[in-house]
């Protein structure tokens, strides 16, 4: 087994401990974490997490991973860039899938020229700044079929 992992691993049970204690102290903003949990019997799927320097991408299309060696890999995309960590989970059924982790650089979207204001009303669903509504949508067919005959009382 790869040293990788089980520092890893430590990392995460470290970071569980520490904001579980600042949540408790008050130290820590957001919704209080509880402790951390230890593995469920039940759940079947298994995942290690390993940094680059415990794989990498080799030019034929397989992952090296260390202590375990290359795997073929079914991409389902391109990479945008060169990946920062992987993770590597197994489900129930036996099969592995590989999560990477990349960096890229936010796509910055071209200035508009006007300003455009939305508001749920009353009469209109959405009166805008534009001076176009739009009107609300009236039953759905799921909410007709569950709406009894004419006539009949709930």
């Amino acid at each position: 087994m790869s040293a990788v992992v089980l520092q890893q691993s430590l990392r995460d049970l470290d970071a569980a401990y520490k904001n579980f204690f600042d949540s408790a102290k008050g130290k820590r903003r957001g919704r209080k974490a509880g402790p951390p949990r230890c593995k469920s019997k039940k759940d079947t799927r298994q995942s290690i997490r390993l940094n680059t320097n415990a794989f990498s991408l080799q030019d034929n299309g397989t992952v090296y991973v260390a202590k375990v060696g290359n795997l073929k890999v079914k991409w389902s995309r391109r990479l945008p860039a060169a990946p920062t960590s992987l993770t590597v989970t197994k489900d129930s059924s036996g099969r592995y899938f590989l999560s990477f982790v990349v960096d890229t650089e936010p796509d910055i979207l071209p200035e508009a020229e006007t300003d455009v204001g939305l508001d749920l009303g009353l009469s209109a669903a959405e009166p805008c700044t534009t001076a176009t509504t739009t009107q609300h949508v009236t039953s759905s067919s799921k909410d007709a079929a569950s709406s009894p005959p004419d006539g009949w009382r709930r």
